[in-house]
C-alpha cells in the first residue's frame, strides 16, 4: 500500500502568492470601472458649433483693429469725393467789315471781344452742402477806332445749406454783385455812370430752397423771406449824384424785404446745346421789386469752339437808365450778344466709393 506524500511550501512562496493575488484583485476592479461605465454615469456635455454661436453672440467679436494709414487714406478719398470744382472760362470775338465803305447800305466797321469766366468748388456732404460761386463777365465795342465797354460784371455768391427732406433744403445765401471797371456815358464818354462798389449791393438771406432731383433738366427754386440788402456808392462823385439812391452824400444804405431766385437749365441733342436762365427778385416792401434776369444758349460745335447768345435784363426803379430825362426816368435796361469763339470747360471727377474693409477701423463716420 502506497503512501501519500504531501509537498510543503516554504513561508516566503506562500506571503508572494498572496500579495500576487491581491494586486490582480485591484487591477481588475479598476479595469471594470473604466471601460465599464454603469449606466448611472454623467458625461461630459461638450458644446457643438451651433451652441457655441448661441453662447458667445457674433456682434460681442470685434476683430477691427485701427489703422492710421488706412484712416488717412479713406479720409483723402472722402475729401475728393465731396468736393467739386467747375473752371468754365470763353471767349469770343466778333468783327464786321463794310466793303472799304462802298456797301450801298452803309454801316460802321465794328469788332467785340466778349470775355466770361465762372468758377464753381461745391461741398457735398448727405446733411451739409456749401457752393462758392464766382462769375465774370467783360465785353467791349470797337466802332470807328474808339472803344467803348459793354458788358462788365462781377458777382461772388457763398451758398451754405442743410437738408431737411429729399427736396428741400434750408438756405442761408451771402451774394455781392458790382462791376469791375469805370463806365462812362457815351458818345463824349467823359461822364462817369458807374464803377467798382459804385454801386455795389451785398445781399444776406435766409431761407428755403426747392430742388428736385436732376438730370439733363433741373430746376431749383429758393425763397427767403428773410432778407437785408446793404448798397454801397464808394465814389464820392457818383454818391453825390444819388446813384443807388443814395441821398445828402451817403455812401451806404440798407434795405430789408424778401428775395426770390430761381435757376433752371436743360441740355439737348447730346449735350451739346445747353440752355440755362437766372432769375433774381429783391423788394423791400417800399419800391416795385426789381428783377435781374439772365438767360443763355450755348451750342457746342468741338471741344474748343462754340457759339452762345447771351441776354440780360434789369428792372430797378432805383437805378435809371442813361437816357432818362427828369420827367421821364426808365429803369428798364436791356443787354444781349450773339457770339462765335473759344471756350473750354473743367469739372472734377469724383473718385470712386472707399472700399469697405471689415478687419481695420477708422475714425470716418458712414
Amino acid at each position: 500500500m502506497a503512501k501519500s506524500t504531501a509537498v510543503l511550501l516554504p513561508k516566503q512562496h506562500i506571503f508572494i502568492f498572496l500579495v500576487a493575488l491581491f494586486v490582480c484583485s485591484f487591477a481588475t476592479r479598476n479595469a471594470v470601472a473604466q471601460f465599464n461605465p454603469t449606466s448611472n454615469t454623467t458625461l461630459l456635455d461638450l458644446p457643438t458649433p451651433d451652441t457655441l454661436a448661441k453662447v458667445i453672440p457674433e456682434s460681442h467679436l470685434n476683430l477691427q483693429v485701427y489703422n492710421e494709414a488706412y484712416d488717412k487714406y479713406l479720409r483723402k478719398l472722402r475729401s475728393k469725393q465731396r468736393n467739386t470744382f467747375i473752371l468754365d472760362p470763353a471767349s469770343g470775338m466778333t468783327f464786321t467789315q463794310t466793303a472799304l465803305g462802298n456797301w450801298a447800305a452803309g454801316g460802321n466797321n465794328q469788332m467785340s471781344i466778349r470775355g466770361y469766366l465762372l468758377f464753381q468748388h461745391k461741398y457735398q456732404a448727405p446733411i451739409y452742402s456749401n457752393t462758392i460761386t464766382f462769375n465774370g463777365i467783360y465785353a467791349f465795342v470797337n466802332t470807328d477806332k474808339i472803344m467803348r465797354k459793354s458788358e462788365d460784371l462781377l458777382r461772388f455768391t457763398v451758398s451754405p445749406e442743410w437738408k431737411i427732406a429729399p427736396r428741400w433744403k434750408l438756405t442761408s445765401q451771402a451774394d455781392l454783385l458790382t462791376q469791375f471797371s469805370n463806365s462812362y456815358q457815351a458818345p463824349g464818354d467823359t461822364i462817369l455812370t458807374s464803377g467798382l462798389l459804385s454801386p455795389g449791393t451785398l445781399t444776406a438771406a435766409l431761407g428755403i430752397t426747392y430742388a428736385p432731383p436732376a438730370g439733363k433738366a433741373y430746376i431749383t427754386v429758393f425763397l427767403s423771406p428773410i432778407t437785408g440788402r446793404l448798397i454801397m456808392v464808394l465814389n464820392q462823385e457818383l454818391a453825390d449824384k444819388g446813384v443807388g439812391g443814395m441821398k445828402d452824400g451817403r455812401n451806404y444804405k440798407a434795405d430789408f424785404g424778401a428775395r426770390l431766385e430761381i435757376k433752371a437749365g436743360y441740355k439737348f441733342y447730346k449735350d451739346k446745346l445747353t440752355f440755362t436762365t437766372h432769375l433774381i427778385s429783391m423788394w423791400d416792401y417800399n419800391y416795385t421789386p426789381n428783377l435781374d434776369w439772365t438767360a443763355r444758349l450755348d451750342m457746342k460745335f468741338t471741344t474748343l469752339f462754340s457759339c452762345n447768345f447771351y441776354i440780360r435784363g434789369i428792372y430797378d426803379e432805383k437805378i435809371p437808365t442813361p437816357r432818362s430825362k427828369e420827367g421821364e426816368r426808365k429803369f428798364l435796361q436791356i443787354n444781349q450778344s450773339f457770339g462765335f469763339g473759344i471756350t473750354y470747360g473743367f469739372t472734377s471727377k469724383k473718385p470712386p466709393v472707399p472700399p469697405e474693409n471689415k478687419y481695420l477701423k477708422t475714425r470716418i463716420k458712414r
